[in-house]
Order: C-alpha cells, then sequence, then structure tokens
C-alpha cells in the first residue's frame, strides 16, 4: 500500500474492530471470558507489573486492563495514579467507559495509555495490545493521554474529556490509534501538545461538535501549537473533520516541523478548519506547515508529506479574515468532492507560499480538483490603485494561489491575474476558483474532440474577498490571466497547448492563444483581451488550458 494513503487504512481497520459507539448503552459485547462491572470492582483491574495478581485496591494507584474487562465509571470519582488497557483480542479491547455521573481523575500529572503492548518479560509480548476509552457521558481528567502507545487504541468522547498534559496518538513504530471526537467537549488548563502520529498512525477523527486544542488565550491573544502527522520514524496522521464539525487548532503542523518528519493530513468532509494564530495574522510567522519540514539548511526534508483535502472550509480567526499564512512544501491541496459537486473554499486564507525549489519538471506541489470537486484559492484583496481616469489593480501583486507578490505563479494552478476594472479598485478582490474536469460547469463535454485539457479556472472581480455572489461581482475593462498548469496531465510534450475562454451565451469555447511550444516554466497566458464576460458570478471568465491533440495522418492509396 502506497504510505501516503495508509492513514485512511487506518481509520478503516480500526473503526472496524472498534465500531463508534453510540451516545448512550453498551456497545461493548464481551464473551463468556469478558467480565463488565464496576469501577470500584477489583475483579476488573489487575497491578501494573502483572497480568496473574488482582489489584488490591484503586485510590491513587497504578492499575492495569489486560484481559478485555469493561470498568464502568458512574455516580462515583475514580482516581489513579495511572492506568493501562489492553487486551488480547482486538474484538474485545480492555475498555473503561465513562456514563452519566461517572468522573475518571488521572491524577498528579499520571499516565493514561489504551493500546499499549505489555512489558516484555511480565507480558506476553505483543499479545495484549488493544485499549478503549469510551466517554458516553460524565468527565474525565486526564494527565498524559497516549491512544495506541505500542499497541492499537481508540478513545470515543460524547462526553466531557479535559487533559492536563500532551496528548499522542499512535505513538510508537507498529502502533495505531484513533480518537473520536462525537460531540463532547474538551478542555485544556494549561499549554500542551497534540500529536497525531508519531511513529506510528494516528487518527483524529471529528464525527460532530467542536474539536477545540489551542494553548492559552491572554486577553485578546490566542496562541495555540499543534503538531499533526508528525514523527521521525515513517508516522502517518490524519484529522477528519466531518460535515458540520468543527476541528480548531493554532499553528498546526502537516508533515513534520524543523525537528521531525513525518506525513500529515487534514481531511475535511463538509466540516471546518480553522487555524487560530496570533501569528499568521500579524504576518510575523507562519501559521501551517503543510509538508515543509527543513533541515539545517533551510531545504524540504526527505520523508515530508502534507495534505489539506476533501471539501468544507478553512478559516483563519474570524471568518473574513485572512490569518491562515501557510507554507506548502511536498505537499497538495486537493478539492474533492466525492463524486458529488462540492466545494473546498479557501478563500480566507491570506497566502499559501512555495518552499520546494528546483525540480520544477517534477514538482507536484500545489493546487488540485478532483472527483467533481471545486476549490477557491486565497482571494487577493487590493489596497493600492494606480490612479488615472481609470482606476485598476496595482500591477505585480494579483498573484493567487502562491505568493501574493510574485510575477509568475510557483505552485501548480497558481494564477497571475493583471485586470482593470472601471472603477477604483481599493478594496476589491480577486476570486479564483480550480475546477475538477468532470464538473458540469467546467463544460469539458463542449471541447473539441481534439482538446484533452488540463485545468479549468474560474475568475471574477468582487466587493467581497470571500463571498463570490452575483451582488458582489464586479465588471471588468480588460484582463489577462497566466496559469501555471499541471505538467503530469500533458501526455506528449510536443503537442501544442491552448487557452480557452467560455462564453456562456453561445455555449461554446473560443481559443484566446496557442503555443506551439510547450514553455519551459509551464505558465501559459490568455492574452489581453476585453470581451466583457457573461456569467452571472464570475466576471472575468471560465477558462480552459488544453493540450492540442495530432491527428492522426492517415493515406488512403486507391
Amino acid at each position: 500500500m502506497n504510505a501516503r494513503n495508509s492513514t485512511t487504512a487506518i481509520v478503516v481497520a480500526a473503526l472496524a474492530a472498534f465500531a463508534i459507539p453510540a451516545h448512550a448503552g453498551i456497545w461493548f459485547k464481551g464473551d463468556a471470558t469478558t467480565k463488565q462491572g464496576y469501577w470500584d470492582d477489583l475483579n476488573c483491574w489487575w497491578t501494573w507489573y502483572t497480568y496473574t495478581e488482582k489489584a488490591t485496591g484503586l485510590g491513587n494507584a497504578d492499575v492495569n486492563m489486560p484481559h478485555g474487562h469493561v470498568a464502568i465509571v458512574t455516580n462515583a470519582t475514580s482516581n489513579f495514579w495511572s492506568l493501562k488497557a489492553a487486551s488480547n483480542d482486538a474484538n474485545h479491547p480492555a475498555t473503561v467507559r465513562i456514563v452519566s455521573g461517572g468522573t475518571l481523575n488521572i491524577t498528579r500529572g499520571g499516565t493514561e495509555e489504551f493500546g499499549t503492548t505489555c512489558r516484555a518479560g511480565v507480558y506476553p509480548e505483543g499479545t495484549y495490545r488493544f485499549g478503549c476509552l469510551d466517554i458516553q457521558a460524565g468527565a474525565t481528567n486526564a494527565g498524559v493521554l497516549v491512544v495506541g502507545g505500542t499497541g492499537v487504541g481508540t478513545v470515543t468522547n460524547a462526553g466531557c474529556h479535559s487533559w492536563g498534559g500532551d496528548t499522542t496518538i499512535g505513538r510508537d513504530a507498529g502502533s495505531s490509534g484513533v480518537y473520536v471526537h462525537d460531540g463532547g467537549v474538551n478542555k485544556l488548563d494549561n499549554p500542551r501538545n497534540l500529536d497525531v502520529g508519531v511513529n506510528g498512525d494516528g487518527a483524529l477523527l471529528v464525527k460532530s461538535g467542536t474539536f477545540n486544542f489551542r494553548w492559552y488565550a491572554s486577553g485578546s491573544s490566542i496562541y495555540g501549537y499543534t503538531r499533526v502527522g508528525c514523527g521521525t520514524g515513517g508516522g502517518t496522521g490524519l484529522v477528519q473533520v466531518e460535515d458540520g464539525a468543527i476541528f480548531q487548532a493554532g499553528l498546526p503542523y502537516l508533515g513534520g516541523n524543523a525537528t521531525t518528519i513525518g506525513e500529515g493530513r487534514v481531511r475535511l468532509r463538509g466540516g471546518t478548519f480553522r487555524v487560530i494564530s496570533d501569528f499568521g495574522e500579524s504576518r510575523s510567522e507562519d501559521s501551517m506547515w503543510i509538508g515543509a519540514a527543513t533541515d539545517g539548511t533551510r531545504a524540504v526534508r526527505d520523508g515530508s508529506y502534507g495534505e489539506v483535502s476533501g471539501w468544507g472550509t478553512v478559516l483563519g480567526r474570524g471568518n473574513d479574515a485572512g490569518s491562515v499564512y501557510a507554507r506548502l512544501g511536498n505537499g497538495r491541496i486537493v478539492a474533492d468532492g466525492e463524486a458529488v459537486e462540492r466545494t473546498l473554499d479557501c478563500s480566507a486564507m491570506w497566502q499559501v507560499t512555495n518552499v520546494l525549489f528546483g525540480a520544477e519538471s517534477t514538482r507536484s506541489n500545489g493546487w488540485f480538483a478532483v472527483n467533481k470537486g471545486a476549490v477557491i484559492m486565497p482571494g487577493v484583496n487590493v489596497v493600492l490603485d494606480n490612479g488615472g481616469d481609470a482606476w485598476g489593480f496595482r500591477e505585480g501583486t494579483n498573484a493567487v494561489g502562491c505568493g501574493r507578490g510574485l510575477r509568475k505563479p510557483d505552485l501548480i494552478n497558481a494564477v497571475f491575474v493583471n485586470v482593470r476594472v472601471p472603477w477604483k479598485a481599493a478594496g476589491k478582490n480577486l476570486g479564483v476558483m480550480l475546477l475538477a474536469d468532470d464538473r458540469s460547469d467546467a463544460h469539458a463535454d463542449a471541447l473539441d474532440a481534439k482538446y484533452a485539457p488540463l485545468g479549468f479556472w474560474k475568475a471574477g472581480v468582487f466587493d467581497s474577498r470571500t463571498s463570490f455572489t452575483e451582488s458582489t461581482r464586479q465588471d471588468i475593462e480588460w484582463a489577462e490571466l497566466d496559469f501555471r498548469y499541471d505538467q503530469s496531465k500533458v501526455k506528449d510534450s510536443g503537442n501544442r497547448l491552448a487557452v480557452l475562454r467560455w462564453s456562456e451565451t453561445n455555449g461554446a469555447w473560443t481559443r484566446l492563444a496557442r503555443y506551439g511550444r510547450q514553455p519551459d516554466d509551464f505558465i501559459v497566458s490568455t492574452g489581453r483581451f476585453t470581451e466583457p464576460s457573461d456569467d452571472p458570478v464570475w466576471g472575468i471568465g471560465l477558462f480552459c488550458v488544453a493540450e492540442e491533440m495530432e491527428s492522426p495522418f492517415v493515406m488512403v492509396i486507391r
């Protein structure tokens, strides 16, 4: 299996073994040799160091659950110094279940581990690996939380989960951990770290509600530090946010940072990924890394890969605040509609800059749209104008989907837009959307058969940077667009390229430019055009860059 797809397999495998529980009721089904009992039933517990000696007390003790038992915490408060839960049966994980009225306290900075291979020489090595924490209601106050230490662990939260220490999901090589946030509440009382996929495989599934993981608030300032998918041993991490749910964190790293590497992904399935960081809003620091782990020379390190994909919304502090300033190295931002015409909205981001230098012909970092998806790139707001009788955008600052000040876009499918509008440009905004080939609004079916599309884009000028509607649409006097197309889709480097524009009125494509030789920098231009767009929203228009396929030569001899 491709390592970059392995995190999805983690979720599938883990959830097959640990079905996501409902908010109430018993979801664990024990066999004849397993036992369900209340937390204070000592028959549920063994000592930390042996699986044959029953615990003689609880309180602030080190306790262990090695046999697939279920301890139910209800109408009481349980206190432990440290707790481990592991069984030898994937279908019957050792489980601590918290129901209404129950509270589980891991005191004095102790450790809570679910899914840890038991100690060699005491437990059979590699046998007792499966553990669960099921918060159906009630509350848990944890010290250090480990979900999948050396084994397989899962946590579900439909209650209240508070942390006083770091959280690790998928800690060691060969481990896997899944944390399912199912409408519960999570709280942090001190600055803490969240690592999803360190040396093992980790997944954080935000099924419903808001998963809020940030450090602390000081006055009006909010600070955060979250590592997603970091590691030094080939770990993979996934944060998946379902429709209507929210994952909120500060300074996420997808695929490592300056000292760690790994593979990290954020997968949106209609949810919201909110990055809260004063650093990003002040532009003094990057607020998000996507596959941009660097070495001592500031080169992107091998083994670092990051990805944001799916459909949903990426936001900063406010709904219209461009506070997400992302570095993109070995990584991609992929709109995936999952066979339905859906949109990944990144318009509220500030910008995404390229940190992968060299190897232009093989570079694959940038923006993509597949499976009927579309992605709205970070909008560009114009704060200056060039004066004169006709007001226009300031030339040289209109790159969309890459560094804003670039004249030549340097990320795949990024665009440079040069445009003039009839009225003062200050306060106006550029919007660009990248479309998958199989969307109905891409009109790929209307292309001449000789054209093989390399990309489809919509572009327009609006009164808002994040609202692209008919009411915010602005007319143009002229425009010129440069597209950095996806060179990996080219079938024959000897073929010509064409740049086309769609006419809604005529229901047909018009060729604006033609390239007899494919450019070395993979950038093609529309050339300047003055014809107004007849699109009711995208006032610059819909465009396609296509490879012009050579027709086979047939000689007929009679």
